[in-house]
Protein backbone atom coordinates (compact mmCIF):
# COMPACT_ATOMS: atom_id res chain seq x y z
CA UNK A 1 0.00 0.00 0.00
CA UNK A 2 1.49 3.00 -1.07
CA UNK A 3 1.42 6.02 1.52
CA UNK A 4 2.69 10.01 0.78
CA UNK A 5 5.86 10.71 2.90
CA UNK A 6 3.76 13.51 4.01
CA UNK A 7 1.20 11.76 5.56
CA UNK A 8 3.78 9.16 7.04
CA UNK A 9 5.81 12.43 8.58
CA UNK A 10 2.30 13.69 9.91
CA UNK A 11 1.52 9.51 11.28
CA UNK A 12 5.52 10.11 13.24
CA UNK A 13 4.51 13.23 14.79
CA UNK A 14 1.75 11.90 16.72
CA UNK A 15 1.49 11.23 20.20
CA UNK A 16 1.05 7.61 20.11
CA UNK A 17 -1.50 7.90 22.63
CA UNK A 18 1.26 8.68 25.28
CA UNK A 19 1.31 12.49 26.77
CA UNK A 20 3.73 14.55 25.75
CA UNK A 21 5.25 11.40 23.62
CA UNK A 22 7.19 14.32 21.41
CA UNK A 23 9.16 16.24 24.33
CA UNK A 24 10.33 12.44 25.47
CA UNK A 25 11.54 11.42 21.70
CA UNK A 26 13.42 14.53 21.72
CA UNK A 27 15.02 14.10 24.59
CA UNK A 28 16.35 10.21 23.64
CA UNK A 29 17.78 11.78 20.45
CA UNK A 30 19.27 15.02 22.16
CA UNK A 31 21.22 12.08 24.34
CA UNK A 32 23.23 11.63 21.28
CA UNK A 33 21.64 7.54 21.15
CA UNK A 34 21.68 5.02 18.12
CA UNK A 35 19.16 4.59 16.16
CA UNK A 36 18.46 0.93 17.46
CA UNK A 37 17.78 2.67 21.08
CA UNK A 38 15.50 4.81 19.61
CA UNK A 39 13.79 2.64 17.92
CA UNK A 40 13.33 0.44 21.05
CA UNK A 41 12.14 3.79 23.06
CA UNK A 42 9.60 4.21 20.03
CA UNK A 43 8.47 0.85 20.50
CA UNK A 44 8.22 0.74 24.20
CA UNK A 45 6.19 4.34 24.49
CA UNK A 46 3.94 4.20 21.56
CA UNK A 47 0.66 1.96 22.18
CA UNK A 48 -2.81 1.60 20.63
CA UNK A 49 -3.73 2.75 17.52
CA UNK A 50 -5.52 5.86 16.11
CA UNK A 51 -7.41 7.72 13.23
CA UNK A 52 -6.00 9.97 11.16
CA UNK A 53 -7.66 12.52 8.03
CA UNK A 54 -4.94 14.67 5.88
CA UNK A 55 -5.31 16.36 2.93
CA UNK A 56 -4.25 13.37 0.79
CA UNK A 57 -6.95 10.93 2.63
CA UNK A 58 -8.04 9.11 5.71
CA UNK A 59 -5.84 6.67 7.44
CA UNK A 60 -6.02 4.16 10.36
CA UNK A 61 -2.61 3.90 12.75
CA UNK A 62 -2.17 0.54 14.42
CA UNK A 63 1.49 0.85 17.06
CA UNK A 64 2.28 -3.43 16.78
CA UNK A 65 4.97 -5.02 18.08
CA UNK A 66 6.96 -5.04 14.51
CA UNK A 67 6.38 -1.25 13.52
CA UNK A 68 3.12 1.16 12.73
CA UNK A 69 0.96 -0.21 10.54
CA UNK A 70 -0.68 2.23 8.55
CA UNK A 71 -3.92 1.72 5.96
CA UNK A 72 -6.22 4.03 4.01
CA UNK A 73 -9.59 3.48 5.51
CA UNK A 74 -11.01 2.76 9.29
CA UNK A 75 -8.28 -0.35 10.12
CA UNK A 76 -5.19 -1.48 9.81
CA UNK A 77 -4.20 -3.87 12.47
CA UNK A 78 -4.85 -7.35 11.14
CA UNK A 79 -4.54 -5.25 7.23
CA UNK A 80 -2.26 -8.14 5.65
CA UNK A 81 -2.02 -5.03 2.78
CA UNK A 82 -1.08 -2.43 5.36
CA UNK A 83 2.15 -0.45 4.86
CA UNK A 84 4.58 -1.13 7.57
CA UNK A 85 7.53 1.26 9.05
CA UNK A 86 9.52 -0.52 11.08
CA UNK A 87 10.56 0.85 14.18
CA UNK A 88 14.15 1.66 13.20
CA UNK A 89 12.47 2.99 10.08
CA UNK A 90 10.72 5.17 12.34
CA UNK A 91 13.50 6.66 14.40
CA UNK A 92 15.71 7.37 11.27
CA UNK A 93 12.74 9.50 9.98
CA UNK A 94 12.16 11.26 13.24
CA UNK A 95 16.10 11.86 13.14
CA UNK A 96 15.75 13.62 9.84
CA UNK A 97 12.81 15.83 10.84
CA UNK A 98 14.49 16.92 13.79
CA UNK A 99 17.44 17.73 12.06
CA UNK A 100 14.88 20.03 9.69
CA UNK A 101 12.93 21.98 12.42
CA UNK A 102 9.89 19.37 11.61
CA UNK A 103 9.14 17.26 14.32
CA UNK A 104 8.32 18.91 17.16
CA UNK A 105 7.67 22.90 17.78
CA UNK A 106 9.77 25.72 19.11
CA UNK A 107 7.88 25.36 22.56
CA UNK A 108 8.51 21.57 22.84
CA UNK A 109 12.26 21.78 21.68
CA UNK A 110 12.64 24.69 24.85
CA UNK A 111 10.69 22.33 27.50
CA UNK A 112 11.45 19.13 26.69
CA UNK A 113 14.67 18.96 29.23
CA UNK A 114 12.72 20.37 32.10
CA UNK A 115 9.87 17.91 31.13
CA UNK A 116 12.99 15.06 31.66
CA UNK A 117 13.77 16.57 35.10
CA UNK A 118 10.16 16.90 35.86
CA UNK A 119 9.21 13.40 35.26
CA UNK A 120 12.19 12.12 37.07
CA UNK A 121 11.33 14.53 39.98
CA UNK A 122 8.45 12.60 40.36
CA UNK A 123 9.40 9.39 40.03
CA UNK A 124 11.69 10.27 42.88
CA UNK A 125 8.65 11.27 44.97
CA UNK A 126 6.46 8.45 45.14
CA UNK A 127 9.61 6.24 45.67
CA UNK A 128 10.34 8.04 48.69
CA UNK A 129 6.90 8.42 49.41
CA UNK A 130 6.23 4.38 48.99
CA UNK A 131 9.64 3.44 51.61
CA UNK A 132 8.77 1.20 54.66
CA UNK A 133 9.63 1.94 57.99
CA UNK A 134 12.42 -0.15 57.65
CA UNK A 135 13.80 2.34 54.66
CA UNK A 136 13.42 5.11 56.50
CA UNK A 137 15.01 4.01 59.82
CA UNK A 138 18.09 3.13 57.35
CA UNK A 139 18.04 6.69 55.87
CA UNK A 140 18.14 5.89 51.92
CA UNK A 141 17.66 8.98 49.75
CA UNK A 142 18.48 11.30 52.72
CA UNK A 143 19.60 13.89 50.37
CA UNK A 144 15.73 14.45 49.62
CA UNK A 145 14.43 15.10 53.11
CA UNK A 146 15.08 18.89 52.86
CA UNK A 147 11.64 18.35 49.77
CA UNK A 148 9.46 16.56 51.67
CA UNK A 149 8.59 18.91 54.29
CA UNK A 150 7.08 21.14 51.73
CA UNK A 151 4.68 18.15 50.73
CA UNK A 152 2.98 17.73 47.26
CA UNK A 153 3.44 19.14 44.82
CA UNK A 154 5.67 21.96 46.61
CA UNK A 155 8.12 18.73 46.88
CA UNK A 156 8.15 17.66 43.58
CA UNK A 157 8.40 21.25 42.18
CA UNK A 158 11.49 21.92 44.22
CA UNK A 159 12.86 18.73 42.86
CA UNK A 160 13.44 18.84 39.33
CA UNK A 161 15.74 22.11 40.03
CA UNK A 162 18.17 20.13 42.32
CA UNK A 163 18.28 17.58 39.69
CA UNK A 164 19.69 20.68 37.26
CA UNK A 165 22.25 21.65 40.15
CA UNK A 166 25.25 18.61 38.93
CA UNK A 167 26.39 17.80 42.98
CA UNK A 168 22.74 17.63 43.93
CA UNK A 169 22.21 15.22 40.99
CA UNK A 170 25.32 13.61 42.02
CA UNK A 171 23.94 12.95 45.29
CA UNK A 172 20.76 11.73 44.18
CA UNK A 173 22.14 9.09 41.89
CA UNK A 174 24.36 7.42 44.38
CA UNK A 175 21.72 7.58 46.74
CA UNK A 176 19.43 5.86 44.88
CA UNK A 177 21.80 3.27 43.04
CA UNK A 178 22.32 2.59 46.97
CA UNK A 179 18.83 1.87 47.68
CA UNK A 180 18.62 -0.51 44.59
CA UNK A 181 21.22 -2.35 45.50
CA UNK A 182 19.64 -2.61 48.94
CA UNK A 183 16.19 -3.98 47.79
CA UNK A 184 18.03 -6.27 45.31
CA UNK A 185 18.96 -8.08 48.76
CA UNK A 186 15.85 -6.70 50.61
CA UNK A 187 12.36 -6.02 48.42
CA UNK A 188 10.53 -5.66 52.28
CA UNK A 189 11.92 -1.75 51.71
CA UNK A 190 9.43 -0.91 49.60
CA UNK A 191 5.59 -1.39 50.52
CA UNK A 192 4.64 -1.21 46.87
CA UNK A 193 6.05 -3.14 43.73
CA UNK A 194 5.09 -1.24 40.99
CA UNK A 195 8.26 1.23 40.53
CA UNK A 196 10.34 0.53 37.71
CA UNK A 197 13.81 1.35 40.12
CA UNK A 198 16.43 0.18 37.18
CA UNK A 199 14.84 2.61 34.21
CA UNK A 200 14.92 5.47 37.29
CA UNK A 201 18.15 4.55 37.75
CA UNK A 202 19.51 4.85 34.35
CA UNK A 203 17.57 8.14 33.82
CA UNK A 204 18.85 9.95 36.79
CA UNK A 205 22.61 9.21 35.24
CA UNK A 206 21.22 9.72 32.02
CA UNK A 207 21.19 13.24 33.25
CA UNK A 208 24.78 14.16 32.67
CA UNK A 209 24.64 12.93 29.36
CA UNK A 210 26.41 16.04 26.94
CA UNK A 211 23.04 16.82 25.24
CA UNK A 212 22.62 17.86 21.23
CA UNK A 213 20.13 21.29 20.93
CA UNK A 214 17.47 21.09 17.97
CA UNK A 215 15.99 23.98 16.67
CA UNK A 216 13.00 24.81 14.65
CA UNK A 217 11.10 28.23 13.35
CA UNK A 218 7.41 25.70 13.99
CA UNK A 219 4.91 27.22 16.44
CA UNK A 220 2.40 24.63 16.04
CA UNK A 221 2.18 21.24 14.23
CA UNK A 222 0.76 20.87 10.77
CA UNK A 223 -3.35 20.77 10.87
CA UNK A 224 -4.34 17.57 10.98
CA UNK A 225 -7.79 15.85 12.31
CA UNK A 226 -8.39 12.41 13.96
CA UNK A 227 -11.26 10.32 14.82
CA UNK A 228 -11.01 6.78 17.09
CA UNK A 229 -10.22 3.78 14.82
CA UNK A 230 -12.28 0.49 13.86
CA UNK A 231 -9.10 -0.75 15.50
CA UNK A 232 -9.49 0.97 18.56
CA UNK A 233 -12.97 0.58 19.00
CA UNK A 234 -12.55 -3.47 18.40
CA UNK A 235 -9.99 -3.20 21.25
CA UNK A 236 -11.80 -1.96 23.82
CA UNK A 237 -14.55 -3.62 23.42
CA UNK A 238 -12.48 -6.95 23.44
CA UNK A 239 -11.89 -5.32 27.07
CA UNK A 240 -15.06 -7.01 28.22
CA UNK A 241 -17.63 -5.66 30.70
CA UNK A 242 -15.20 -4.02 33.30
CA UNK A 243 -16.78 -6.38 36.28
CA UNK A 244 -15.21 -8.99 37.35
CA UNK A 245 -15.43 -12.70 35.32
CA UNK A 246 -17.43 -10.01 32.83
CA UNK A 247 -15.42 -10.96 29.41
CA UNK A 248 -15.77 -14.84 30.46
CA UNK A 249 -19.60 -14.86 31.06
CA UNK A 250 -19.80 -12.99 27.58
CA UNK A 251 -17.40 -15.31 25.58
CA UNK A 252 -19.38 -18.58 27.07
CA UNK A 253 -23.05 -17.03 26.14
CA UNK A 254 -21.78 -15.81 22.60
CA UNK A 255 -20.54 -19.82 22.28
CA UNK A 256 -24.03 -20.72 23.08
CA UNK A 257 -27.20 -20.00 20.61
CA UNK A 258 -29.21 -17.05 20.86
CA UNK A 259 -30.78 -14.02 18.99
CA UNK A 260 -29.42 -11.20 18.14
CA UNK A 261 -32.13 -9.35 20.59
CA UNK A 262 -31.06 -11.57 23.48
CA UNK A 263 -27.27 -11.18 23.02
CA UNK A 264 -27.91 -7.00 23.24
CA UNK A 265 -30.30 -7.94 26.10
CA UNK A 266 -27.71 -9.79 27.35
CA UNK A 267 -24.57 -7.28 26.93
CA UNK A 268 -26.84 -4.66 28.77
CA UNK A 269 -27.45 -6.36 32.04
CA UNK A 270 -23.37 -7.74 31.97
CA UNK A 271 -22.02 -4.08 31.79
CA UNK A 272 -25.11 -1.71 33.91
CA UNK A 273 -24.28 1.78 33.85
CA UNK A 274 -20.96 3.04 34.07
CA UNK A 275 -17.97 3.64 32.56
CA UNK A 276 -13.87 3.71 32.71
CA UNK A 277 -11.08 5.80 31.56
CA UNK A 278 -8.15 5.59 29.17
CA UNK A 279 -10.07 3.04 28.01
CA UNK A 280 -9.23 3.84 24.09
CA UNK A 281 -5.14 2.75 23.06
CA UNK A 282 -4.93 3.64 26.91
CA UNK A 283 -5.07 7.65 25.83
CA UNK A 284 -5.26 9.66 29.31
CA UNK A 285 -7.61 11.85 27.82
CA UNK A 286 -10.40 8.95 26.45
CA UNK A 287 -13.22 7.18 27.89
CA UNK A 288 -15.89 4.57 27.77
CA UNK A 289 -19.57 4.82 28.94
CA UNK A 290 -22.21 2.44 28.78
CA UNK A 291 -25.88 3.00 29.77
CA UNK A 292 -29.52 1.21 28.76
CA UNK A 293 -28.94 2.77 24.93
CA UNK A 294 -25.28 0.83 24.75
CA UNK A 295 -21.48 2.04 24.64
CA UNK A 296 -19.93 5.69 24.11
CA UNK A 297 -16.63 5.81 23.45
CA UNK A 298 -14.39 9.29 23.64
CA UNK A 299 -10.77 10.35 22.63
CA UNK A 300 -9.47 13.54 23.06
CA UNK A 301 -9.12 15.50 19.81
CA UNK A 302 -11.56 13.13 17.66
CA UNK A 303 -15.77 13.04 17.50
CA UNK A 304 -17.50 10.27 19.56
CA UNK A 305 -18.49 7.11 18.86
CA UNK A 306 -21.94 5.86 19.74
CA UNK A 307 -23.03 2.26 19.47
CA UNK A 308 -26.30 0.81 20.61
CA UNK A 309 -26.37 -2.51 22.30
CA UNK A 310 -27.25 -4.63 18.81
CA UNK A 311 -23.86 -2.86 17.14
CA UNK A 312 -21.57 -4.21 20.23
CA UNK A 313 -23.13 -7.80 19.87
CA UNK A 314 -22.54 -8.05 16.08
CA UNK A 315 -19.39 -6.49 16.59
CA UNK A 316 -18.78 -8.93 19.78
CA UNK A 317 -20.16 -11.75 17.69
CA UNK A 318 -17.56 -11.21 14.73
CA UNK A 319 -14.58 -10.88 17.05
CA UNK A 320 -15.15 -14.11 18.89
CA UNK A 321 -15.83 -15.69 15.18
CA UNK A 322 -12.33 -14.05 14.46
CA UNK A 323 -10.88 -15.17 17.45
CA UNK A 324 -9.82 -11.77 18.28
CA UNK A 325 -11.94 -11.33 21.40
CA UNK A 326 -9.44 -13.31 24.11
CA UNK A 327 -6.24 -12.93 24.07
CA UNK A 328 -4.14 -16.68 24.15
CA UNK A 329 -3.31 -15.85 28.01
CA UNK A 330 -7.25 -15.30 28.36
CA UNK A 331 -8.03 -18.20 26.63
CA UNK A 332 -5.86 -20.41 29.02
CA UNK A 333 -7.47 -18.74 31.90
CA UNK A 334 -10.92 -19.06 30.78
CA UNK A 335 -9.93 -22.85 30.38
CA UNK A 336 -8.57 -23.09 33.94
CA UNK A 337 -11.41 -21.80 35.28
CA UNK A 338 -13.59 -23.84 33.21
CA UNK A 339 -11.64 -26.51 34.76
CA UNK A 340 -12.01 -25.60 37.86
CA UNK A 341 -16.25 -25.00 37.52
CA UNK A 342 -16.07 -28.56 36.01
CA UNK A 343 -13.84 -29.99 39.13
CA UNK A 344 -15.86 -28.25 41.79
CA UNK A 345 -19.05 -30.08 40.00
CA UNK A 346 -17.48 -33.41 40.48
CA UNK A 347 -15.98 -32.38 44.21
CA UNK A 348 -19.65 -31.35 44.97
CA UNK A 349 -21.04 -35.01 43.39
CA UNK A 350 -18.21 -36.86 45.01
CA UNK A 351 -18.88 -35.42 48.79
CA UNK A 352 -22.63 -35.94 48.32
CA UNK A 353 -21.86 -39.41 47.68
CA UNK A 354 -19.35 -40.03 50.87
CA UNK A 355 -22.28 -38.04 52.71
CA UNK A 356 -25.26 -40.71 51.80
CA UNK A 357 -22.65 -43.30 53.29
CA UNK A 358 -22.19 -41.50 56.11
CA UNK A 359 -25.60 -39.76 56.88
CA UNK A 360 -24.98 -38.75 60.64
CA UNK A 361 -21.37 -37.36 60.20
CA UNK A 362 -20.04 -34.03 58.89
CA UNK A 363 -18.32 -34.66 55.80
CA UNK A 364 -15.06 -32.61 55.20
CA UNK A 365 -13.47 -32.91 51.56
CA UNK A 366 -10.41 -31.58 50.27
CA UNK A 367 -9.94 -29.33 47.72
CA UNK A 368 -6.53 -28.22 47.41
CA UNK A 369 -5.10 -26.49 50.29
CA UNK A 370 -8.57 -26.84 51.85
CA UNK A 371 -11.06 -29.06 53.63
CA UNK A 372 -14.44 -28.28 52.52
CA UNK A 373 -18.06 -28.43 54.05
CA UNK A 374 -21.39 -28.18 51.83
CA UNK A 375 -25.04 -27.32 52.64
CA UNK A 376 -26.50 -28.22 56.29
CA UNK A 377 -22.80 -29.77 57.11
CA UNK A 378 -21.60 -26.63 56.41
CA UNK A 379 -23.96 -24.56 58.55
CA UNK A 380 -23.38 -26.89 61.14
CA UNK A 381 -19.35 -26.69 61.21
CA UNK A 382 -19.19 -22.56 61.16
CA UNK A 383 -21.63 -22.27 64.10
CA UNK A 384 -19.00 -24.77 66.39
CA UNK A 385 -16.03 -23.69 64.95
CA UNK A 386 -16.64 -19.89 64.55
CA UNK A 387 -16.26 -19.52 60.55
CA UNK A 388 -17.72 -17.49 57.94
CA UNK A 389 -20.36 -19.24 56.29
CA UNK A 390 -20.08 -18.62 52.03
CA UNK A 391 -21.90 -19.91 49.10
CA UNK A 392 -20.25 -20.95 46.16
CA UNK A 393 -22.38 -21.04 43.02
CA UNK A 394 -22.22 -25.06 41.48
CA UNK A 395 -23.02 -25.09 37.99
CA UNK A 396 -26.28 -26.85 37.40
CA UNK A 397 -27.25 -26.86 41.47
CA UNK A 398 -26.74 -22.92 41.88
CA UNK A 399 -25.58 -21.41 45.67
CA UNK A 400 -24.33 -23.80 48.17
CA UNK A 401 -23.55 -22.82 51.28
CA UNK A 402 -19.98 -23.93 52.28
CA UNK A 403 -17.50 -23.32 54.75
CA UNK A 404 -13.78 -24.27 54.77
CA UNK A 405 -10.53 -25.11 56.73
CA UNK A 406 -6.88 -24.88 55.77
CA UNK A 407 -5.53 -28.59 55.30
CA UNK A 408 -2.59 -27.62 58.10
CA UNK A 409 -5.01 -26.87 60.60
CA UNK A 410 -7.24 -29.86 60.05
CA UNK A 411 -6.28 -32.18 63.25
CA UNK A 412 -7.13 -28.88 65.82
CA UNK A 413 -10.73 -28.39 64.27
CA UNK A 414 -11.48 -31.57 63.92
CA UNK A 415 -10.90 -32.32 67.65
CA UNK A 416 -13.38 -29.24 68.05
CA UNK A 417 -15.86 -30.93 65.46
CA UNK A 418 -15.71 -34.14 67.84
CA UNK A 419 -16.97 -32.72 70.77
CA UNK A 420 -20.28 -32.51 69.48
CA UNK A 421 -20.30 -34.39 66.05
CA UNK A 422 -19.02 -37.77 64.16
CA UNK A 423 -16.71 -36.46 61.48
CA UNK A 424 -15.82 -38.39 58.52
CA UNK A 425 -12.67 -37.15 56.18
CA UNK A 426 -11.85 -37.47 52.44
CA UNK A 427 -8.44 -36.39 51.93
CA UNK A 428 -5.58 -36.51 49.35
CA UNK A 429 -2.45 -38.06 49.78
CA UNK A 430 0.69 -35.38 49.08
CA UNK A 431 2.67 -38.56 47.50
CA UNK A 432 0.79 -40.57 45.80
CA UNK A 433 -2.47 -38.10 44.91
CA UNK A 434 -4.99 -41.04 45.96
CA UNK A 435 -8.04 -40.22 47.89
CA UNK A 436 -8.57 -41.69 51.45
CA UNK A 437 -11.48 -41.60 53.14
CA UNK A 438 -11.96 -42.31 56.96
CA UNK A 439 -13.92 -41.77 59.97
CA UNK A 440 -13.44 -40.31 63.24
CA UNK A 441 -16.27 -41.01 66.41
CA UNK A 442 -16.93 -37.76 68.20
CA UNK A 443 -15.17 -37.80 71.53
CA UNK A 444 -18.86 -39.38 73.76
CA UNK A 445 -18.94 -42.26 70.90
CA UNK A 446 -15.60 -42.50 71.06
CA UNK A 447 -15.81 -43.40 74.94
CA UNK A 448 -18.85 -45.48 74.60
CA UNK A 449 -16.78 -47.74 72.02
CA UNK A 450 -14.36 -48.16 74.14
CA UNK A 451 -16.25 -49.76 77.01
CA UNK A 452 -18.27 -51.72 74.54
CA UNK A 453 -14.58 -53.34 73.48
CA UNK A 454 -13.83 -53.35 77.47
CA UNK A 455 -17.06 -55.26 78.47
CA UNK A 456 -16.69 -57.14 75.39
CA UNK A 457 -13.03 -58.73 75.98
CA UNK A 458 -12.94 -58.75 80.07
CA UNK A 459 -17.22 -58.59 80.62
CA UNK A 460 -19.15 -56.10 81.93
CA UNK A 461 -17.96 -56.23 85.79
CA UNK A 462 -14.29 -57.70 84.81
CA UNK A 463 -14.53 -61.40 86.07
CA UNK A 464 -13.27 -62.52 82.84
CA UNK A 465 -10.23 -60.40 83.35
CA UNK A 466 -9.70 -61.98 86.67
CA UNK A 467 -11.57 -65.05 87.67
CA UNK A 468 -13.57 -66.08 90.01
CA UNK A 469 -17.21 -65.04 90.92
CA UNK A 470 -17.91 -61.54 90.25
CA UNK A 471 -18.16 -59.22 93.34
CA UNK A 472 -20.52 -59.50 95.82
CA UNK A 473 -22.26 -56.17 94.46
CA UNK A 474 -21.84 -56.38 91.08
CA UNK A 475 -24.17 -59.37 91.30
CA UNK A 476 -26.96 -56.97 92.13
CA UNK A 477 -26.19 -54.58 88.65
CA UNK A 478 -28.33 -55.83 86.03
CA UNK A 479 -28.92 -52.27 84.23
CA UNK A 480 -26.40 -51.91 81.32
CA UNK A 481 -27.03 -48.17 81.22
CA UNK A 482 -26.50 -47.66 85.22
CA UNK A 483 -23.14 -49.15 84.73
CA UNK A 484 -22.37 -46.68 81.59
CA UNK A 485 -23.89 -43.46 83.33
CA UNK A 486 -20.93 -44.54 86.22
CA UNK A 487 -17.95 -44.91 84.33
CA UNK A 488 -18.84 -43.09 80.70
CA UNK A 489 -17.14 -39.96 82.77
CA UNK A 490 -14.03 -41.43 83.59
CA UNK A 491 -13.48 -43.26 79.93
CA UNK A 492 -14.44 -39.67 78.61
CA UNK A 493 -11.75 -37.77 80.51
CA UNK A 494 -9.22 -40.50 80.12
CA UNK A 495 -9.74 -40.48 76.09
CA UNK A 496 -9.74 -36.68 75.94
CA UNK A 497 -6.41 -36.26 77.90
CA UNK A 498 -5.21 -38.82 74.94
CA UNK A 499 -4.50 -37.43 71.95
CA UNK A 500 -2.35 -40.10 70.73
CA UNK A 501 -4.88 -42.59 71.36
CA UNK A 502 -8.06 -40.41 69.83
CA UNK A 503 -5.70 -40.41 66.31
CA UNK A 504 -4.63 -43.87 66.25
CA UNK A 505 -8.50 -45.36 66.87
CA UNK A 506 -9.54 -42.58 64.29
CA UNK A 507 -7.12 -43.10 61.80
CA UNK A 508 -5.50 -46.79 61.89
CA UNK A 509 -7.39 -50.22 62.70
CA UNK A 510 -4.11 -52.16 63.05
CA UNK A 511 -2.89 -49.25 65.51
Amino acid sequence: MSIPQEDIDHILRMDGNTDNARMMVVTEFAKGKAAVEIAAFLQNTFHGGSGIVTGNGRYAVWYAGDGIHIANGDAARYLSSAKVVSWTEAAERIGQLLEQGEYATNVELTEAPGYERTQLASKLWFLRQDFSEEAVEQGFLSSMERFRGNGFPEGTAALPAALADPAGRDALVRECGKFLAAHAENPGLLRFHYHKLEDLQTGLEELSLPRRAFHTEMPTLPEIRRFISEDEVAATLSGGSGMEGGKGRIYAYFQQSHTLKEQADFLKNEYGTGGRSHAVSGASHSGEEHSGKGIRLQKQGCPETQLPWNQVAKRIAELIRKDRYLTPEEKEQLAQRQQRAADRVSGYEAYNAIKEAHPDDLVLYQVEDFFELYGEDAKAASAVLGLNLTTRAIPDVGRVELCGIPAYTLEQYVETLRGSYDVTISAVDTQSSERRIYSMRSIDHEAEQTIDSHEAEFGADGTRAFGGAAPAEATHVSDMSAQLERYLPVVRDTVEQDTPYRNACGNSEKE
